[in-house]
């Protein structure tokens, strides 16, 4: 499995709740570099209909200030993302929760720590690319369509975080 040059992260990241119940954090082992590619290509392309068309390698997964987080729920892996921080804005990418996880909450408490990543790095717009089926759940987190709507799979929408 294709890991993150260890320069580029140097430091294991991690954000979690008061509770510890949820925990955003870099993958670290193969077995969770596994669990983070595995849900990004089945719920992301495979249940989508790109079956064959997923590169764990690309080159995007490891370039500096891309961040790829594994979503912890009680000591389970159950989403991921990656947050991608660019000169002025941070990007949420490929964004997922585990199907047997979805409509519990745990979209909205793994973007709520995605956020405060962001935050840790000054960041206080985040972008992401929306699927379609989930523009509501975006808007309800705070989130709103920017710029034309061109008809594509995804819709681009964003969100001004407060600064603390």
């Amino acid at each position: 499995m294709q890991r993150v040059p260890a320069e580029l992260h140097l430091i294991p990241i991690e954000v979690a709740d008061e509770t510890h119940r949820y925990v955003l954090r870099q993958p670290l082992s193969d077995a969770e570099w596994n669990a983070y590619h595995d849900l990004r290509r089945t719920i992301l392309f495979e249940r989508r209909g790109r079956v064959g068309v997923y590169n764990a390698a690309h080159a995007d997964e490891h370039a500096a200030g891309n961040h790829p987080f594994l979503f912890w729920f009680d000591g389970q892996s159950a989403g991921t993302i990656r947050i991608d921080i660019t000169g002025t804005d941070a990007i949420f990418r490929l964004v997922t929760i585990r199907e047997d996880h979805q409509r519990r909450g745990l979209g909205r408490r793994m973007l709520a720590l995605a956020e405060r990543f962001a935050r840790s790095q000054q960041r206080t717009l985040v972008h992401s690319h929306v699927n379609r089926a989930a523009i509501g759940f975006y808007e309800s987190c705070g989130f709103a369509r920017e710029g034309p709507d061109t008809g594509g799979e995804t819709v681009l929408m964003a969100k001004t975080l407060p600064n603390s």
